[in-house]
C-alpha cells in the first residue's frame, strides 16, 4: 500500500489541504471558496471561447461552486461554535446548557480543504492515499478500534475515529457518526472504492453541502443512500459527477426542498439507464447546468414534476444523452432561464420534447441547443 514517506512533503500537503485539527475552520473554507472561484472563472472563460460545456472536468466543476463554498464557510463557522460549546464547562454541577445539549455529537471533520482533491490526497490527513482505499464502512461503536486508529472528529476529542485495514476504511463513533455541515468532497476521488456501507450509522441531517461528495468514484457500481436526510442541503452540484460505473443509485429518500444548485449533479454517470426524480422538489434551484450531461446510457428520465421557476442556467443540461428518445418537460417554466446553450446537443436519438411552452423571455445564450439531434 502506497504511503507518504517524505515527512516534509506530507507536512506541506497537510498545511495546504487544511488537514488535521484545523479542518472545517472558516479561514480554510474561505480559501476553498477562492480556489473554486478560479475553477468557475476558468469554466466560464472556456464557454465564452466556444468550447464544449462539458468538455473537461474543470467545466463540470464550475457553475454554482463559488456560492456553495460561501455557504459552507458560514456552516463551518456554526459547527466550530457548536464544538466550542460542547467542550466548555457548563457549570460547577456539570449540567449542560440547552444549546450544548442540543449540539450535534460525533461530528466528522471536513474531509479536506483542498478545492482540487486528487487520488493522491491523504485520507483525513493520514499517511493513506484516497486511491489506496477499496471499501468504506461506517460503524456505531469504537469497541473494535485498533491502536493505529486516528481522530477524525470535528472537535478533535476522539468521538469519531478512523482506521484502515486491508484497504478498508472504517469510520466509527459511539452511537454513530454525524455528517459535517460541509460534507462536500467527502468521498471525492476515492476512485478505487467499490462499496460504501453506511449501515444507518451516518446522520446527514446536519449537512448543508454535498457538492462533489462522490465525485469520480468511478469503480462504484451500486450506491444506497436511502438513509440520507438531505432536508438541509443547499448544494448538490457535481454530487455524483464522473461516477462512470454507477448503474444502481437509490436516492428515493432525498428531500431537495432547500437545494439551490444541481449543476453537474449526474454529469458523466454514463452507466445509469434510468432515473426517477419525480419526488425532487426543485422550487429553489437556480442552476441545472450539465445536470445530466454525458449520461450516455440513460433511456428513462422522469423530470415531469420539476419546478424550474427559479432556474437561470440550463446550459448543456441533457448534452450527449445519446440513448434518450423522448423527454417530457411539460412542467418546465423557462421564464427566468438565461442560458440554454448546448442543452440537447449530442442527443442523437432524441425524437420528441414535450413542452407546454418554450418561450425564453430572459434568454442570453441559446446557441447550438439542438446540434447533433434529429430535431436540429
Amino acid at each position: 500500500m502506497k504511503k507518504l514517506f517524505a515527512t516534509g512533503i506530507l507536512a506541506a500537503a497537510m498545511i495546504l489541504a487544511g488537514c488535521g485539527g484545523q479542518a472545517g475552520s472558516g479561514q480554510n473554507a474561505a480559501d476553498t471558496a477562492r480556489d473554486i472561484s478560479g475553477a468557475a472563472a476558468g469554466a466560464d472563460t472556456g464557454a465564452a471561447a466556444g468550447s464544449d460545456e462539458a468538455g473537461s472536468d474543470t467545466a463540470a466543476m464550475g457553475g454554482e461552486s463559488v456560492h456553495d463554498a460561501a455557504d459552507n464557510s458560514a456552516a463551518n463557522g456554526d459547527a466550530a461554535d457548536n464544538n466550542a460549546a460542547n467542550s466548555s464547562d457548563a457549570g460547577a454541577d456539570g449540567a449542560q446548557s440547552p444549546e450544548t445539549a442540543d449540539a450535534p455529537k460525533n461530528v466528522l471533520m471536513v474531509a479536506d480543504d483542498n478545492a482540487f482533491i486528487e487520488a493522491e490526497t491523504p485520507v483525513f490527513g493520514s499517511s493513506y492515499f484516497r486511491s489506496d482505499i477499496r471499501s468504506v464502512v461506517f460503524k456505531d461503536t469504537l469497541a473494535d478500534m485498533p491502536e493505529d486508529a486516528w481522530d477524525v472528529s470535528e472537535a478533535q476529542d476522539g468521538s469519531v475515529m478512523a482506521w484502515v485495514a486491508q484497504d478498508v476504511l472504517t469510520i466509527a463513533g459511539e452511537g454513530g457518526v454525524t455528517a459535517n455541515p460541509d460534507s462536500s468532497q467527502l468521498f471525492n476521488e476515492y476512485s478505487q472504492v467499490t462499496s460504501i456501507e453506511f449501515n444507518d450509522c451516518f446522520d446527514t441531517s446536519n449537512a448543508r453541502s454535498m457538492s462533489f461528495m462522490f465525485y469520480h468514484c468511478q469503480a462504484l457500481t451500486s450506491l444506497d443512500l436511502s438513509s440520507f436526510d438531505t432536508s438541509n442541503v443547499t448544494a448538490m452540484n457535481s454530487m455524483f459527477a464522473n461516477c462512470e460505473g454507477l448503474s444502481d443509485l437509490n436516492i428515493s429518500s432525498f428531500d431537495t426542498s432547500q437545494t439551490e444548485s444541481m449543476s453537474g449533479m449526474f454529469y458523466n454517470c454514463k452507466s445509469i439507464t434510468a432515473l426517477d426524480l419525480s419526488h425532487f422538489d426543485t422550487s429553489g434551484v437556480t442552476s441545472m447546468k450539465e445536470m445530466f450531461s454525458d449520461c450516455h446510457s440513460l433511456t428513462d428520465l422522469n423530470v415531469r414534476s420539476f419546478n424550474t421557476a427559479q432556474v437561470t442556467d440550463m446550459a448543456a443540461m441533457f448534452k450527449n444523452c445519446e440513448a434518450l428518445k423522448a423527454l417530457d418537460l411539460s412542467g418546465f417554466d423557462f421564464s427566468h432561464v438565461e442560458r440554454t446553450r448546448l442543452m440537447f446537443s449530442g442527443c442523437t436519438s432524441l425524437e420528441s420534447i414535450g413542452v407546454d411552452s418554450l418561450s425564453l423571455p430572459a434568454i442570453q445564450e441559446s446557441d447550438d441547443m439542438y446540434t447533433g439531434t434529429p430535431l436540429e
